[in-house]
């Protein structure tokens, strides 16, 4: 399966990564920045991206037949759980 893994490098996160590739999967790991790329197993596709933002999730979607979000907004900006609440459902539907 391909499987997108927004909050890649977290507690949670990581360990979501590694029973996926464990398994035999194809993980695409998606960090808020790319100075957490080397917390990543090299055996993903990393990628920079944000949950919160729906251009983000279409684009890392695509293709992938499922999408994890396991992230905590940074601190202060806890109300993007709202919108992480909306985009990762409707991002994968927005995909071409």
């Amino acid at each position: 399966m391909r499987i997108t893994v927004f909050g890649a490098a977290g507690s949670a996160g990581s360990k979501i990564v590694t029973e996926a590739l464990s398994r035999g999967h194809e993980v695409t790991a998606v960090v808020r920045s790319d100075t957490r790329f080397d917390q990543l197993p090299n055996a993903v596709n990393k990628q920079e991206g944000d949950a919160s933002r729906i251009e983000d999730v279409i684009q890392l979607s695509e293709r992938q037949e499922i999408i994890i979000a396991d992230t905590t907004p940074p601190e202060g900006h806890k109300r993007k759980l709202i919108t992480i609440k909306q985009t990762i459902p409707t991002g994968p539907e927005k995909t071409p």
